[in-house]
């Protein structure tokens, strides 16, 4: 059986927006509001996830990338094996790249084509052009709806988003894991057209941090909707 981090809400620490998301995202939040620093890691071999008072856990655990993150969240949210992920995804360990694609794709998840229609639970996952590079690309999860600032004046618009992920290094001054890696809940930066086509994101709202553009890590959001995503995607 199941079991869904209620208990979060009654401690009133989840927004009624929040709440009312998608089965992986409340794992998500359980996960992050439940860890402690010492258990919490940026890694894998093996890949740890567990939350405290499930499958006889007595405490929550994080060693994980961030798209053995998201497939843990995917496998306790909805019952999926290694067998249902990889027929789904191609492998039983699915990278940021197979995540990337599965959006392309329309595999599972309705495209969201535009920042301002973004909603909590929804995926990023960027692709990595970098031949060079060891990594795929990055996968995040929304946890808030996107917010636009600076009222959009000129052809680019740039908006703020809360998400939770698996990283190396937290986003933002404000991130969960105050310095250290693992799983954690931050602050990063989008840029998009005055239509809401993404054309860049940053790691953080810091004015140091760089944007990461299309042309060289592209970046896609999509709503998980299973076997029942709607015509066309």
């Amino acid at each position: 059986m199941l079991l869904f981090p209620f208990g979060l809400l009654l401690a009133g620490l989840l927004t009624p927006a929040v709440s009312a998301a998608s089965p992986h995202l409340l794992w998500a939040e359980r996960l992050v509001l439940d860890l402690r620093p010492e258990d919490n890691s940026y890694g894998g071999a093996p890949t740890v996830v567990q939350w405290r008072g499930v499958d006889g856990a007595t405490r929550s655990k994080n060693r994980s990338v961030c798209s053995s993150f998201i497939t843990a969240l995917f496998r306790r949210a909805y019952g999926y094996d290694s067998d249902e992920v990889r027929r789904w995804l191609g492998r039983s360990t699915p990278r940021a790249i197979n995540y990337y694609e599965a959006i392309a794709q329309a595999n599972r998840f309705q495209p969201v084509r535009a920042v301002g229609l973004i909603q909590p639970g929804d995926l990023l996952a960027s692709r990595q052009l970098n031949p060079t590079s060891t990594i795929t690309g990055h996968t995040m999860l929304a946890r808030s709806r996107a917010q636009p600032l600076a009222g959009c004046p000129g052809s680019v618009c740039v908006y703020r988003l809360q998400v939770i992920d698996s990283s190396r290094s937290g986003h933002g001054a404000n991130d969960t894991r105050r310095g250290s890696s693992g799983v954690g809940m931050g602050t990063i930066q989008l840029q998009a057209t005055r239509q809401g086509s993404v054309l860049a994101y940053r790691w953080s709202e810091h004015k140091t941090s760089r944007w990461r553009h299309a042309k060289e890590e592209p970046l896609l959001i999509g709503r998980f909707c299973g076997l029942r995503c709607p015509a066309g995607g």
